[in-house]
């Protein structure tokens, strides 16, 4: 198999990297010390303190916009090795914990690829059947009807028994879970929460179909090509390789052009940032994607 190994003898990138994690932890910690003096404890059981008023989260996205070491990251190395370095920053300060988790967001299909891409419709209801959901396409109709904003008519009645749930796009897990939770209601089928959603999807606008296949999860994989071993899935996300081709890949002529069809790319420096903040049994979380070639943040999801 024609592919480079993770861990080419590049130390001076590496320090850089190196580097970049230790500022991080340092802008962080003014952050807390910050947001120390902002936070009350009552703000914090009222579920008033979201993380987007935070110096934490302030201080990191400016970091994450102004660092020059980030133009480092060019390509799949860099970018395995910023994650490598970077991906996960635990501070504390008194009885204020603070944890920064950095991974590729690409790894996952976005859900809301469905409005608009076939292939991915098609693949996730071969996998649905693999779980025996019982009615597929009542669940695909709720799923399209969530994503398809203001309209006179829609597929099936969960507006009407839900007026209040967001209709532009699946913004996040809390509201997949929501119209899961309709689907069981109104189908009385249980078989979908035993599909491994947090690893199949991710929350994106419409039109972003990108997969790269360096960070595809194991079950991902399965989705994508429903004949793959478990082992085999397995083996391609073990990291042990940097795909840049798709010779690279261990996977038959077939598969490759199966594949084609879902929009992989060998590198996209996209990254999901996960802050979660705890003080005593209070915590505090956000979630979002940042692209490192575009220099800009999305897809903020805050949870308490």
């Amino acid at each position: 198999m024609n592919a480079i190994k993770k861990w080419p003898n590049q130390r001076p990138a590496i320090a850089l990297l190196i580097t970049l994690f230790f500022v991080i932890t340092v802008t962080a910690t003014v952050g807390v010390s910050i947001i120390q003096l902002r936070l009350s404890a009552k703000q914090l059981r009222e579920g008033k303190c979201l993380i987007q008023s935070s110096m934490i989260l302030d201080d990191l996205l400016n970091l994450l916009k102004t660092s020059p070491l980030l133009d480092q990251v060019q390509n799949a190395e860099t970018f395995h090795n910023f994650l490598y370095h970077a991906s996960i920053i635990p501070l504390s300060l008194e009885n204020l914990n603070v944890k920064i988790n950095i991974s590729s967001s690409m790894g996952r299909f976005n859900i809301n690829a469905l409005s608009s891409s076939k292939p991915f419709k098609e693949a996730l209801s071969g996998y649905m059947l693999q779980y025996n959901v019982g009615d597929i396409d009542y669940l695909q109709d709720l799923l399209t009807d969530a994503m398809s904003g203001q309209q006179t008519e829609y597929k099936t009645a969960i507006f009407d028994d839900m007026p209040w749930l967001y209709r532009e796009k699946i913004a996040s897990m809390t509201h997949l879970e929501q119209i899961l939770d309709y689907y069981i209601l109104t189908r009385h089928d249980n078989s979908i929460k035993n599909i491994p959603w947090k690893q199949l999807v991710r929350f994106s606008k419409h039109g972003d179909t990108k997969i790269d296949v360096n960070y595809v999860t194991p079950q991902l994989w399965k989705l994508l090509l429903p004949e793959l071993s478990d082992g085999t899935a397995a083996d391609l996300s073990s990291s042990l390789v940097i795909y840049k081709k798709s010779e690279d890949l261990s996977l038959s002529t077939e598969d490759i052009t199966r594949l084609q069809k879902f929009n992989i790319s060998y590198y996209v420096p996209r990254t999901q940032i996960e802050v979660a903040i705890k003080r005593n049994d209070q915590n505090v979380r956000t979630t979002f994607e940042y692209d490192l070639k575009l220099k800009k943040g999305g897809n903020f999801d805050y949870g308490l």
